[in-house]
């Protein structure tokens, strides 16, 4: 973690050997500030804090500090069940960013998105191997529609595209999900030849809208353009959960209408046999 309480004060780790208290429980917590890595606070012990906690990178560190330190793991509380949690960054407006390197089961997924429900995820798109070279795979067999501006997005310089087959492009894991997901590239070596060749502007984040369909949309800016939209207090929940509200009403409307025009007893009559059906006209 990289804040804790000395004598009341929340504080960052400074010194190696420093003593201070883990916001979220209370036990104490001593200060590492190695020569190769960011200064953190590391728990003595952690059976009695956060069940959701696991192990920090650099590469989580790093994202969190670019926010306030107001805003750095803050406790979420239910006081129907009496549940809590630490956020990894809260912002004024009630937003949650999680940011997730390693591996996460399905089930505490779901666990955290039905806890903080206004939340947005940060992945590290960099830590598998394979998922950098799909989205390379995706883009040079051109599989792909380049859609217009999603209304009331934040950032200017964003490019917007639906992928036909989200699973060919983007990790199981995080397909379906019912918020959004942003994966972090910014680290892969061969992300500035793969701009160059494309030549639409920053790849580093890849945000996945949730899925209405078996296609999936995707919205690629920048690393510095989210955090500043961030910052500056810009809604990037609100633009991407009514876009896909609209495309799923737009979805079950088509739906409905092959489902009128191709029955269900049709189907399990003849699926290859299929012929639409027309209103029979009687005249007496």
């Amino acid at each position: 973690m990289l804040n804790a309480y000395i004598n009341g004060v929340l504080s960052k780790a400074e010194v190696s050997g420093q003593k201070g208290k883990c916001p979220f429980c209370g036990t104490d917590v001593v200060a590492r500030c190695g020569k190769f890595r960011h200064a953190h606070w590391a728990h003595l012990s952690r059976k009695d804090c956060d069940s959701w906690w696991e192990s920090e990178t650099e590469w989580h560190r790093e994202w969190k500090s670019r926010f306030p330190q107001s805003w750095q793991e803050q406790t979420r509380y239910d006081e129907q069940t009496g549940e809590k949690h630490v956020a990894d960054v809260l912002t004024p407006n009630g937003l949650v960013i999680e940011f997730q390197h390693s591996a996460i089961k399905p089930e505490e997924l779901q666990s955290r998105n039905n806890f903080y429900k206004h939340i947005l995820w940060v992945v590290d798109g960099c830590r598998r191997k394979t998922d950098f070279p799909k989205l390379i795979k995706v883009f040079s067999s051109r599989d792909f529609k380049k859609m217009a501006p999603i209304p009331y997005w934040p950032v200017q310089r964003t490019n917007f595209f639906e992928f036909y087959f989200a699973d060919e492009v983007f990790n199981k894991t995080w397909l379906k999900l019912p918020v959004p997901i942003f994966f972090d590239f910014t680290s892969h070596p061969d992300l500035q030849v793969l701009e160059d060749s494309l030549s639409i502007g920053s790849l580093e984040l890849c945000c996945l809208f949730p899925q209405y369909s078996d296609s999936a949309v995707a919205a690629f800016i920048s690393k510095e353009d989210f955090v500043q939209s961030v910052l500056a207090g810009k809604d990037f929940f609100s633009p991407i959960m009514n876009f896909v509200y609209k495309e799923w009403q737009a979805e079950q409307a088509r739906i409905a209408r092959n489902n009128r025009a191709y029955p269900i007893r049709d189907l399990l009559r003849n699926p290859l046999m299929l012929r639409p059906r027309y209103r029979h006209r009687f005249r007496f």
